[in-house]
């Protein structure tokens, strides 16, 4: 009997045992085999080609070739077993038994392998691999794209420019390839920079700094794409799977912090547009059970963001820190949350949405009228613009701030806007905020005024600090003399 684990961070043989009568080489060529190849492909996730980083195996056992009689049996890491050989087998038939064992044991040693010191793009792109794919020339393939993937992160400007320069050539061909099979294994959400390593157990990756603090956590689902997990309770993500529409009401009622996403039988408010927005997402779950509504609400805001050209708006995601402005307090101090995490991503409203200021005007162009919109987008922008309640409310949405405390005539459903005053036309804005970032959008309404064009004075600003209503609604006075403060919504 020969044993396949972990030898000093790679693959070899680790035990052996064989009776008066065996031969102690039965298996040495066919192991040594297995091992080189599977060692050949794990040997992509190195960050330092120097540094061997194989740690043991997830298994229930490790590769084991063992021998009872004239029978030859393999079993493998997870469980399964083969006869390659029993007495009697013609030679044909018995060489191919012995190379299919071989293909099986090297995928099988792939497949559970785990990783230490990894590099994190190369170790994301095994995990999402393991998943995705069912032989060992197609996970290496994967790494070899992962390895292509990262020399595009480090030249993306040089390479872009190229390839807007030759839309048609094989080269841009070739790299959009290679881009679209890095985002469908999930690379694009991993964070990396010079000096952080990962460990990879099963489809668990930790990612770890320089002074070895966990800055991201993954975990592969059945799709191979990343999603981030790291602290779920106190990030406000949902677990990976919720099974029931039931379960995430629960889930979303056992927030640790000092209040409820989703009121209790009995009250009708909540702060949380982003728990509402999982609840109908769960509701409408057309998949059965295993169903990642966290996922799927980004899913879909980037599908609808990426319909008015706004690539870079998304949910908080530890691989968007290298490209974020540092934000500053109200007394000009630098503030950086733990991985630049906004807010919880229940405990304001926006669900801890991050942009960035062109993709803001492009949403501030198509509430203004101002992009192609279909009747529907036309029909919301005129409800939004035209809906307000009189007068405001408090909480729960009624006059008295409790349940029950009545509904003032003409209250309908708004899209969130405070509504002023400019110029005789009504004029809207929404301003918001996270620890060191704030924002501000404000435009003269086109509908409610009776005006057939799109609206001709909009203004957005998003500031790394304290001041962005302010600014915005002292633009907004300069171009119309408008009064938009906050004060009455439409929502």
């Amino acid at each position: 009997m020969e044993m396949v684990g972990a030898v000093n961070g790679v693959l070899g043989i680790n035990y052996w045992n064989y009776n008066s009568t065996g031969n102690p080489n039965e298996f040495t060529s066919l192991s040594n085999l297995v091992a080189g190849q599977a060692n050949q492909v794990l040997a992509l996730t190195r960050r330092d080609p120097n540094i061997m980083d194989i740690t043991g195996l997830t298994s229930i056992n490790e590769l084991v070739f063992n021998q009872v009689g004239s029978t030859l049996t393999a079993i493998y890491p997870d469980g399964n077993r083969t006869d390659f050989y029993v007495a009697g087998m013609p030679q044909a038939f018995a060489l191919q038994a012995l190379y299919k064992t071989s293909e099986i044991a090297t995928y099988e040693l792939v497949q559970h392998a785990n990783l230490a010191g990894a590099d994190p793009i190369m170790a994301g792109a095994l995990a999402a691999a393991r998943v995705q794919d069912t032989t060992t020339p197609a996970i290496y393939a994967d790494l070899l794209i992962a390895q292509d993937y990262e020399r595009y992160r480090a030249n993306a400007e040089i390479i872009n420019t190229a390839m807007g320069a030759n839309p048609q050539s094989d080269f841009t061909a070739g790299w959009n390839l290679t881009l679209l099979r890095a985002q469908a294994l999930g690379l694009d959400r991993i964070a990396a920079q010079p000096g952080w390593t990962a460990s990879l157990v099963d489809g668990d990756e930790n990612i770890r700094d320089g002074a070895g603090n966990v800055v991201q956590q993954l975990v592969f689902n059945a799709a191979g794409l990343s999603r981030p997990i790291s602290s779920l309770a106190a990030r406000g993500c949902p677990p990976r799977y919720l099974k029931t529409f039931g379960d995430l009401v629960t889930w979303l009622n056992s927030n640790p912090e000092s209040f409820n996403w989703i009121c209790r039988s009995g009250q009708c408010y909540t702060y949380s547009n982003f728990a509402w927005s999982l609840l109908a997402i769960a509701g409408s779950n057309p998949y059965g059970t295993d169903f990642d509504v966290y996922g799927a609400y980004n899913d879909q805001l980037m599908s609808l963001c990426s319909g008015l050209s706004m690539r870079n708006t998304a949910l908080f995601d530890t691989s968007q820190v290298p490209s974020m402005a540092c934000g500053f307090t109200e007394n000009n101090e630098p503030f950086m949350s733990q991985n630049y995490q906004p807010v919880p991503n229940m405990e304001f409203g926006s669900g801890s949405i991050v942009s960035c200021a062109s993709d803001m005007l492009q949403w501030l162009l198509y509430n203004m009228g101002r992009l192609p919109a279909s009747q529907a987008d036309f029909d919301i922008l005129s409800a939004q613009q035209t809906q307000q309640q009189t007068p405001p409310l408090n909480k729960c949405g009624t006059v008295t701030g409790q349940c029950g405390g009545g509904e003032p005539a003409g209250s309908t459903v708004g899209m969130g806007w405070f509504l002023g005053t400019g110029d005789g036309a009504p004029v809207l804005s929404k301003d918001g905020g996270v620890p060191g970032f704030t924002s501000w959008m404000g435009f003269e309404s086109w509908v409610a005024n009776g005006k057939a064009n799109p609206s001709g004075n909009g203004v957005v600003v998003l500031a790394a600090g304290p001041n962005a209503s302010a600014v915005g609604r002292g633009i907004m006075r300069t171009i119309l003399g408008a009064n938009a403060e906050a004060g009455l919504s439409s929502s």
